[in-house]
């Protein structure tokens, strides 16, 4: 599992940049952009766990040794 600080830390530092480097509204953009990353991160985690559960539900694939 991924730390969600190095998820965040990047995107807030971009912001940051693209800010033209406005002090003091660190905490403002951390606050903006944490429940967007963790959104992000716990959507792609259910899709992943979806499809891991989807391959549990498939039927064992037949070898060719099951023909004989």
């Amino acid at each position: 599992m991924t730390d969600l600080y190095d998820l965040i830390e990047p995107v807030t530092c971009d912001l940051y940049m693209k800010s033209r480097k406005v002090e003091g509204r660190d905490l403002d953009t951390w606050l903006e952009v944490e429940p967007i990353v963790t959104h992000q991160h716990n959507f792609a985690e259910d899709c992943l766990m979806g499809v891991k559960l989807s391959l549990l539900k498939m039927p064992p694939r037949c070898s060719i040794t099951d023909a004989y």
